[in-house]
């Protein structure tokens, strides 16, 4: 406490620079409310102040490359550590990596529910991995494709050959060809692992970078070597590899993907805790060697983005070593030079008083406009829900199917006050991106689409009364379950936003009820094509035509009038009669008799949601036949009511 700017050097890129800005943050304090006030024209030592937002932790399980046994050590520290080990502004969010990237529970203030979601992961069978287990089986001895018998005998193939390896033994080529063959396997595999761990990594930091305030990622694992070939070389005791295996393992090493992790830790101000849940490692040296190899990378990126490492048994010590840290700091403005060039600039701080020691970012990036787009975009394809902003909710209407596939119609709702709209030709206008990514339950893509238009409402009437802007598009999907994310970028404003939904597989045979949707009263919406368009003769941007209807969600407000809609396919004089009904988990909660013997066609009543209080609601379409009621189609939907206990952040607070 008691510094000032005069107490600090400040040098970037080697070149000691003015110090624009300097004050001391006290998280324990009130929030700030002073968030837009102007800088201050020259440094000076303001009292202490709280952050203008909460901190942001996300906890960061590495199930997919780590021991199933140092994971749920880390998943029971981290329960006790929620239990008290906070601010109550605090938010927090739990993240697992196992084959892709996991978002567990998005960020909440709700302790109790973030403690329920780590317990149920704790026993949660898919985040146990093979990596460790694998990896233990290939250096066995007794196991018949042991690598590090391949290793050492190519190791002393190599001795031999020289003449100062002793015996003077003939040296065997076939051993040192045969240990690069599998060392090259294995490493490929595992680097293959190691690099979706740091993409996904990559990802949870290009999606916190629009979140202000202090921000951390507390990575929790066995630690990442930054080369999974000498990583077998060091398990096998090699010291003395052959050339011929030396070149073979560089070609796996991973410092340029650890870089670019740094780089973008830099760019978007994410400080990165580390915690080896391996815990001190005891035994022979070869073990020692390659733990020390794996934890290395978590201690260098710690280093370089101002944040803590922890390796030791007390895991419970690392969280809370790490959440202190962030309490109180100097908070120190520099004003760079010339537009973003993209590349990355070393910082160096020194302190002047004596027995001080500082811990900092090593260094910034100052990406292109056309850099953080992307990464910003790509992020919100793999964790939508940190993407709020915009307030989009997704639809997924089924139409009829077959076996090569089923018809759905993407539905996508934005809030018009959401937008930027400019005045140009025409009327004020918004400029969209809006992209569409399928995945089946195997992961694999499905469908990919993505248009940019432009919207343009007329000065005077044909749709200033719109409150909302629908933007639809019709697929075909295949019949099993989907996954679907939609994305959409506002050009003029630079904000992203992004929603999913999941598709369950079609039913077996016809589907009686067909398109089931809700459509709000309330609210009128633009209604716009966001599917293959014809770009203008001239090659000028073309206005995107829209049609005015009402707003079709899957998000209401207590007492919004709603109404329902679907199509009833083998319709007849001998239709049978249909009934709506809400259900909330098992509970029915109200019903409505739609139609009798002489149903046909598309059929579009009020929904009986009258005085639903907030929550998650269920409305189903059934069949009245003798035998009874049959469920023929489902639609979830939700009555909110704001920013609830949880405290979630709104739009606004972000």
């Amino acid at each position: 406490r008691g510094l000032g700017p005069g107490d600090f050097v400040l040098m970037i890129d080697g070149k000691v620079v003015p110090i624009a800005s300097f004050e001391y943050r006290d998280s324990t304090l009130p929030l700030d409310t002073g968030v837009g006030e102007a800088p201050r024209p020259a440094p000076a030592v303001a009292p202490p102040r709280g952050e203008a937002h909460p901190r942001r932790f996300v906890l960061f399980f590495l199930d997919g490359i780590s021991s199933p046994h140092g994971l749920t050590a880390a998943r029971r520290a981290a329960d006790t550590f929620l239990a008290s080990g906070l601010l109550p502004t605090d938010q927090i969010a739990l993240v697992s990596y196992v084959r892709r990237l996991e978002l567990l529970q998005d960020f909440t203030t709700d302790r109790d529910r973030l403690r329920q979601v780590v317990q149920a992961s704790l026993n949660d069978s898919r985040r146990v991995s093979d990596f460790m287990p694998e990896q233990d089986r290939r250096i066995d001895d007794n196991s018949p494709d042991s690598v590090c018998a391949m290793l050492r005998a190519a190791a002393r193939s190599a001795s031999n050959m020289s003449p100062f390896g002793g015996r003077g033994v003939s040296a065997s080529p076939t051993a040192i060809h045969q240990a690069k063959f599998f060392l090259n396997t294995y490493a490929a595999e595992e680097g293959s692992r190691l690099r979706d761990a740091l993409v996904a990594l990559r990802v949870t930091v290009d999606s916190l970078t629009s979140w202000p305030g202090y921000k951390a990622i507390v990575l929790m694992g066995d630690g990442i070597p930054d080369n999974p070939a000498l990583i077998y070389l060091d398990r096998c005791g090699v010291d003395s590899a052959p050339p011929e295996l030396l070149s073979a393992a560089e070609f796996h090493n991973l410092r340029l993907e650890f870089k670019a992790l740094v780089d973008d830790a830099a760019g978007a101000g994410v400080t990165v805790h580390s915690i080896e849940t391996g815990g001190l490692v005891a035994g022979r040296a070869a073990e020692q060697r390659a733990a020390t190899r794996r934890s290395e990378s978590f201690r260098t990126l710690s280093f370089n983005t101002g944040g803590l490492a922890s390796r030791s048994n007390d895991l419970l010590a690392g969280l809370k070593t790490a959440e202190a840290a962030s309490r109180e700091y100097y908070l120190l403005g520099y004003q760079p030079e010339g537009p973003p060039d993209g590349r990355s600039h070393s910082v160096v701080l020194r302190v002047k008083r004596s027995g001080a020691t500082a811990r900092y970012r090593r260094g910034f990036l100052r990406p292109l406009p056309s850099e953080v787009r992307e990464r910003e975009i790509r992020s919100a394809h793999m964790i939508p829900e940190f993407y709020p902003d915009l307030d989009l909710d997704l639809s997924a209407i089924t139409g009829p199917s077959g076996r090569a596939g089923r018809d759905v119609d993407l539905v996508l709702h934005v809030p018009r006050s959401h937008l930027l709209l400019l005045p140009g030709p025409g009327g004020p206008a918004a400029r969209l991106e809006v992209g569409f990514v399928v995945l089946d339950e195997t992961r694999n893509e499905t469908f990919r689409d993505s248009r940019q238009f432009r919207i343009a409402l007329p000065p005077e009437g044909g749709g200033e009364e719109a409150a909302g802007l629908n933007l639809f598009r019709r697929v075909r999907l295949p019949p099993g379950p989907q996954t679907i994310t939609a994305v959409l970028y506002d050009l003029q404003a630079g904000d992203v936003g992004a929603a999913r939904v999941s598709l369950p597989a079609a039913s077996d045979g016809a589907a009686p009820i067909l398109g089931l949707s809700i459509y709000s009263l309330a609210e009128k919406s633009l209604w716009v094509e966001a599917g293959e368009t014809t770009p203008a003769a001239d090659g000028a941007e073309r206005t995107a035509a829209f049609t005015l209807g009402p707003a079709l969600r899957t998000s209401f407000a207590p007492g919004e009038p709603l109404s329902c809609g679907f199509r009833v396919s083998g319709h007849g004089p001998d239709a049978p009669a249909l009934r709506l009904l809400v259900r909330s988990g098992e509970r029915e909660i109200s019903r409505m008799d739609v139609s009798g013997g002489e149903a046909i066609g598309t059929v579009s009543v009020p929904l009986p949601a009258g005085g639903l209080t907030a929550g998650e609601y269920l409305l189903v379409v059934q069949e009245i036949g003798a035998e009874g009621a049959i469920d023929r189609a489902g639609l979830p939907f939700r009555i909110t009511a704001g920013e609830g206990a949880g405290g979630v952040a709104s739009p606004q607070a972000r």
